[in-house]
């Protein structure tokens, strides 16, 4: 039972949250479940107690608790520094409070600890955009996309990358069009 529940908080995370919101959440790329793996078998992975400390997060983000559910993701953090899973979580529920700068700073972080992971770099890219800084959100959407993100659907839609593709839509569609990615805002 505890491994169902796992792998169903797992798929929760994919469909609750992401730097789109609760309710508008873009898919995230599935990180194995702790009970699917040993501990720290690779960097970016989660331990059990972190991934323990997650799942109880996203229980706090489908009741709408999003203070509370940082708290579980800084205590994942805490549990295993290299868990990238936590750090988009956490980003992410910074993003949805509409606070970027610490949103910006734990993906940051995340991205040193952690090591290079498509979706942290794609919630930081969120996180500048919602905070206007465009420039910095298309360098780390660049960098999404050079280490294999490729989400037509988010980069088309993702309401947290609306600033972006606006005040910059000549640069985000050169971007896409670099990596070979089609979407319909791009052509015309």
């Amino acid at each position: 039972m505890r491994k169902k529940s796992i792998a169903i908080l797992a798929l929760a995370s994919v469909a609750l949250f992401s730097c789109g919101g609760p309710e508008k959440s873009p898919t995230l790329a599935l990180q194995k479940t702790s009970s699917q793996k040993t501990q720290n078998e690779k960097p970016g992975t989660c331990n059990d107690k972190a991934s323990s400390d997650i799942n109880l997060g996203l229980q706090l983000v489908a009741s709408g608790d999003l203070k509370n559910a940082s708290k579980q993701f800084e205590q994942a953090i805490k549990d295993d520094n290299s868990c990238a899973l936590a750090y988009i979580d956490l980003a992410s529920a910074y993003i949805n409070r509409k606070d970027y700068d610490k949103a910006i700073d734990v993906a940051k972080e995340g991205l040193k600890n952690a090591g290079e992971n498509k979706d942290l770099e794609y919630v930081l890219a969120c996180a500048y955009s919602r905070d206007k800084k465009l420039d910095y959100s298309l360098d780390a959407l660049e960098q999404a996309l050079k280490d294999g993100f490729n989400d037509p659907d988010k980069l088309a839609h993702d309401p947290d990358l609306q600033n972006l593709r606006l005040g910059k839509k000549k640069d985000f569609c050169e971007l896409l069009n670099k990596y070979k990615i089609t979407i319909k805002y791009c052509l015309v």
